[in-house]
């Protein structure tokens, strides 16, 4: 039992107390130091990490945890090599739970033949190259094959891409890369071309207060500062809309990377739910990412692994919230400022300087301007009213042994008796007219047909 006991101190393992006997000397116990929960300390900044799902370390259920959209790129970008370390480290935690049984296996030769020391709770035994003192709490023993390092219940393995630590006891993985992946999406930096800008009123509830003319005049003044209030006004509502929607759909989700409460981080979000709470107006993409914390919030448009597009940005500081919302495929952007202090509004229209609109397409002018058209349709040709009507064919006129011309008349739909046959018509190139007699079978066997005679008169 003392043997088992000392073997646990030097690995990590911790055991009920046990109740002294009379060889046992009973001694005060010191009080038991508060236990480190603590996660391993990782080589770059905190927040990004993969949980290994599941029991034992063969789980091949990698749950990828973070704080913002950057570490979450980075570790969606290092999964192959993150899935390789994890592998490594299981084979490295089977391999040191092999040598943890033969360590206690050789503990147990204690005072045996083989043993070469004599004292109790020493072993020595030079043929399997090992050494073990239980006063001193060492062992020496070939450690296992192996990458990856161990120090009590923490595997660790260094990688080009960054390092990885497995803890065995809480089944904790955790891999933090060396350089944090940064996207070069929307920023809005180079908007600095404005187009429009103007400040309003805004009610404690965040209801913009629309500018008012007494007369026309006044009033034609004011079309283009209203509409840029009501910008402002469905931005700002806009962005609470997103803010309640990740609330519900994505917070403490499945698809939720940071399970700190009232903070949401998801990536490839289907469209769906965007377009149908939100209305949300998406230029070329179908999936999103999300990352929202109790004063802030960034959407971007990734459209499944490309490059990602920042399309929403909102922070609030103090009474302060600040609101950038890309437009025109990211070549334009509105601003808006909600100062709940002053209850007031500012908001712009901005434009990248190297924006270029397109040229304007030519517009064909209609049929009855003066002006030439740059492009009239083809008309369909005139049929004259006394030919075959449209969807019937003649074959070649043949004579008959009444010294007349027979014509034979077949419907495109196949269909004999197709009521759309004409009771007569004129053959242009030679004026005669043909009127309707009896149905005959093609030459063709391909139906029946509706056989013409030449009138005479």
């Amino acid at each position: 039992m003392l043997i088992g006991r000392i073997f646990n101190r030097i690995f990590g393992r911790q055991e009920a107390p046990q109740r002294t006997t009379e060889t046992e000397q009973s001694a005060p116990q010191p009080a038991a130091e508060p236990q480190d929960t603590r996660e391993p300390e990782l080589p770059v900044e905190p927040g990004l990490h993969y949980v290994a799902v599941g029991d034992g370390p063969f789980s091949k259920s990698l749950q990828l945890k973070a704080t913002t959209l950057e570490h979450l790129w980075s570790g969606e970008a290092s999964r192959d090599e993150v899935q390789n370390a994890f592998e490594r480290i299981s084979w490295k935690v089977l391999r040191e739970k092999n040598r943890d049984n033969e360590i206690q296996e050789l503990i147990a030769e204690d005072q045996s033949p083989s043993d070469f020391d004599g004292r109790e709770g020493h072993v020595v035994i030079p043929d399997k190259n090992f050494e073990y003192h239980g006063d001193l709490e060492s062992v020496k023993y070939p450690p296992s094959g192996g990458k990856p390092t161990r120090e009590g219940n923490i595997f660790t393995d260094s990688t080009k891409a960054g390092l990885a630590k497995y803890d065995s006891e809480s089944k904790k993985f955790h891999f933090l890369p060396n350089q944090t992946k940064q996207i070069e999406g929307t920023t809005f930096g180079d908007h600095s071309r404005t187009i429009q800008s103007s400040d309003f009123r805004i009610t404690e509830e965040g209801a913009v207060i629309l500018p008012t003319a007494t007369n026309l005049e006044d009033a034609k003044k004011l079309v283009e500062k209203r509409e840029l209030a009501e910008k402002a006004q469905w931005l700002l509502d806009y962005a609470e809309k997103v803010r309640e929607t990740v609330d519900y759909r994505i917070d403490n989700r499945d698809g939720d990377h940071d399970s700190r409460p009232g903070h949401a981080l998801a990536d490839k979000i289907d469209e769906y739910w965007f377009l149908r709470d939100n209305s949300l107006p998406h230029m070329k993409h179908q999936t999103y990412s999300v990352e929202q914390g109790p004063n802030s919030v960034r959407l971007y448009e990734d459209s499944y692994n490309k490059k990602p597009e920042l399309i929403l940005k909102a922070v609030s500081n103090g009474p302060v919230t600040d609101i950038e919302f890309a437009q025109n495929d990211g070549h334009e952007s509105l601003h808006v400022r909600w100062d709940k202090s002053t209850g007031t509004v500012s908001a712009e229209h901005r434009q990248s300087e190297a924006y270029q609109p397109p040229a304007p397409k030519p517009q064909p002018v209609s049929y009855g301007s003066s002006e030439r058209s740059y492009y009239q349709p083809p008309r369909p040709p005139e049929r004259p009213r006394d030919l075959l009507p449209q969807g019937f064919t003649s074959s070649n006129r043949i004579r008959s042994h009444g010294g007349g011309h027979h014509v034979m008349v077949k419907s495109e739909t196949g269909n004999p008796h197709d009521y759309n046959y004409p009771e007569s018509f004129r053959d242009p190139s030679t004026g005669k007219t043909y009127r309707k007699t009896t149905y005959v079978r093609g030459s063709s066997g391909g139906g029946l047909e509706r056989m013409y005679v030449e009138d005479r008169g």
